[in-house]
């Protein structure tokens, strides 16, 4: 680089650092105390012609800026690095530092950091230090706002299963022996979300439990089918104070998410599993 052209090149640094440290105040940090004070004196008492000794012991502007949000206080920065020929004909290099309690990952910063280099590209000749920190903040807010909108949907999800209300129901048949009536009973259950077992047989015992509106849904196809004798004999619904303090899938007894089959001599097995669930009174209902 010719003499004129690095001192015109390190003035332009010094400046825009100057308007950074400005700008930005308790955000800006100079990382290189030392090196700025070398150049800021070649500056102020080198000659053009004496400019390329100063150039052989490779001085380079550091400082970081950091973010200036209401999430990552002093936690997420862009660290500027100015090669000598900058900004007349290079690009400054800006990696995004983040200190253990970010609010953002390193693959996250990534992403910060492409979004900067993306945008510098197009300013090569000219000082962008100010344009780069202006687009890592806002790609920052932006992320911080997609997990602020991410973490109230979980919310609002939480709410909604809360207000579930949790139905059971045990079912008595006749019999269940159709292959076709037990894929109904085991698809539609895995189409509604509820879950259970039925034993099939002679009687054919059903037990199925999950959201409310569901298991009713579940009930009336159910009847749709023909059936030599079907009874619904117990109906176990939540009441609401359950709800206020638990989860909808805390208040499921069965651990499973489907209706699972039984031998047709597995009564005893049956009987074993809701009492295991709590469900035993639901189950003796049959008896009635």
């Amino acid at each position: 680089m010719a003499r004129r052209d690095l001192h015109e090149c390190w003035q332009r640094q010094v400046d825009e650092m100057d308007a950074m440290e400005a700008l930005h105040a308790e955000w800006f940090e100079c990382d290189d105390e030392v090196t700025a004070a070398k150049i800021r004196s070649t500056l102020e008492t080198t000659i053009v012609e004496d400019i390329p000794e100063a150039q052989e012991n490779g001085l380079n502007l550091r400082y970081t800026i950091w973010l200036e949000s209401c999430e990552s206080t002093r936690t997420v920065g862009c660290r500027v690095t100015l090669p000598m020929s900058y900004p007349e004909s290079g690009l400054p290099q800006i990696s995004i530092v983040t200190r253990s309690n970010a609010p953002v990952t390193k693959s996250e910063g990534l992403k910060i950091q492409s979004d900067v280099l993306v945008e510098i590209q197009e300013l090569l000749g000219d000082e962008c230090i100010f344009q780069a920190v202006d687009v890592a903040t806002a790609s920052l807010n932006d992320l911080l706002a997609g997990k602020s909108d991410s973490v109230e949907e979980h919310a609002r999800e939480e709410r909604d299963a809360q207000n579930i209300t949790v139905g059971r129901r045990l079912i008595w048949f006749h019999h269940i022996k159709s292959p076709t009536k037990k894929r109904h009973i085991e698809t539609w259950g895995s189409e509604l979300n509820l879950r259970g077992y039925y034993k099939p047989g002679y009687p054919g015992i059903l037990i199925v439990e999950g959201a409310e509106d569901s298991v009713e849904e579940y009930c009336s196809r159910l009847r749709a089918l023909t059936w030599k004798a079907m009874v619904v004999k117990g109906t176990d619904v939540e009441n609401d104070s359950h709800a206020a303090t638990a989860s909808f899938e805390s208040r499921l007894r069965f651990k499973h998410n489907k209706v699972l089959p039984l031998e047709e001599g597995d009564m005893k097995v049956l009987a074993e599993h809701c009492r295991k669930a709590g469900l035993h009174d639901l189950f003796m209902t049959q008896m009635h």
